[in-house]
């Protein structure tokens, strides 16, 4: 069903070439000593949509797939299909990238963070803990989402947000909270993110709205570019005050920016959808969204890989030279990896390694 709405495979792919050129970034800027120029400090906030925009896509998915079920959709049954989908192979991947943060980076395999890093996702893998919540969450209130009811959550949620961020910001300036662990681990949490998908959830109840957005890219664009400038400034600021970049969501300045990008997207990729002619890449990017979950699993792994490769061979440092690189490396493998469980001979291990995903 979802495979045939092709702006949401264009966003899916838009999206992941995001967050892979930010990882790239972020290993290397803030992981790896080298200093944070504004240009790229500016792109890092820029690409902080990307998230949001993939909690967005969720709900709305969801939302369709709950309207368009030809009867009740059954609790448990949905669960058991999420287990095998999607908690699976979270468990499996945060296995296997302890194991390797153990061997690469010398992190203790048994301890209490290796443990919480299991359970709740080993670095970026916390987005699928937190995708899971909504999915315990949302066959709970979808009959209760219709009209104003929908209307309603909506407006909780983003209240839900809006105040995670004030407490992450109260933490952060007031308390001196500037570890990047109080984002690491509240942040797994499904109240920061709660808007972002309910907007989602509202938009896949109500999807002419898509059409709304996408005629108003321009005035998104010029909202979201003057709402980068606070959100730019106090990222920078946090890292001149606690020389730690320990906020790279939940600042309080970040939240409309989020939101307003991630809607900027959403019109941007239906337009390309609708007004460009099918070439190859186009039919690429729609294709590549169909694999962008498997994607976003595996590619930190060969990042990690890499990153330790290119170190350990002494290559360039220059980072105009390793970060195309080392990003288009990081996206052809993993890429390439993930289609592989469409092999008929490999399809026991990518059902392993990425779930019973249909």
């Amino acid at each position: 069903m979802n495979r045939r709405i092709e702006w949401i495979e264009i966003a899916r792919t838009g999206c992941m070439l995001l967050v892979v050129l930010s990882h790239v970034l972020d290993i290397f800027l803030f992981h790896g000593g080298e200093a944070a120029q504004p240009r790229e400090l500016a792109f890092l906030c820029f690409s902080r949509f990307a998230v949001p925009l993939f909690f967005i896509i969720s709900g709305f998915l969801l939302r369709i797939e709950f309207d368009r079920s030809p009867g009740p959709v059954r609790y448990g049954e949905f669960l058991r299909h999420k287990v095998a989908t999607v908690l699976a192979p979270f468990f499996v991947w945060n296995a296997i990238y302890l194991v390797f943060a153990r061997v690469l980076m010398g992190w203790p395999l048994f301890s209490g963070s290796a443990l919480f890093a299991f359970l709740t996702g080993f670095v970026h893998l916390y987005f699928v803990f937190v995708l899971f919540q909504f999915f315990l969450l949302y066959p709970l209130l979808h009959r209760h989402l219709q009209g104003r009811g929908l209307n309603r959550a909506l407006m909780v949620s983003i209240v839900l947000s809006l105040g995670f961020y004030a407490v992450s910001e109260y933490a952060l300036w007031v308390s001196g909270i500037s570890e990047p662990t109080f984002e690491w681990h509240y942040g797994k949490l499904f109240f920061g993110w709660s808007a972002f998908f309910m907007t989602g959830v509202w938009l896949g109840a109500r999807p002419d709205r898509v059409e709304l957005l996408a005629g108003h890219t321009l005035s998104l664009f010029v909202l979201g570019s003057v709402l980068l400038v606070p959100y730019y400034y106090e990222t920078s600021r946090q890292l001149e005050v606690f020389h730690v970049y320990g906020r790279g969501y939940f600042l309080l300045s970040g939240f409309p920016f989020h939101l307003a990008g991630a809607l900027f997207m959403i019109g941007l990729f239906r337009n390309v959808e609708r007004s460009f002619r099918k070439g190859r890449i186009l039919n690429y990017l729609i294709r590549s969204g169909v694999d962008t979950f498997e994607i976003y699993i595996v590619h930190y792994l060969f990042l990690l890989l890499l990153v330790a490769a290119w170190t350990g061979l002494g290559l360039p440092k220059a980072l105009a030279v390793k970060i195309p690189i080392l990003f288009l490396c990081v996206w052809l493998l993993s890429h390439g990896f993930a289609a592989l469980r469409r092999r008929p001979s490999l399809a026991g291990a990518g059902k392993l390694f990425f779930g019973h995903r249909d």
